[in-house]
């Protein structure tokens, strides 16, 4: 059972959600809405953090100066 896509108005164009996931072009967001390719993990993972579906990871950098 899959469940149905999010509407979010202020992206409501094919144009508009691939600039919003880092996408070059709307070829790969029609594909992905058709099925005839699985979405990657790294455009899911950003599309959920975006909709507030799970939250962001944030990794600890530490690092040594002189």
């Amino acid at each position: 059972m899959s469940l149905p896509a999010p509407q979010i108005p202020q992206y409501n164009t094919d144009e508009k959600l691939a600039n919003l996931l880092g996408l070059s072009g709307t070829r790969r967001i029609r594909a992905f809405k058709n099925g005839e390719k699985k979405v990657p993990y790294n455009v899911w993972r950003k599309f959920l953090v975006l909709t507030s579906r799970v939250q962001q990871e944030i990794i600890e950098v530490v690092g040594v100066f002189k």
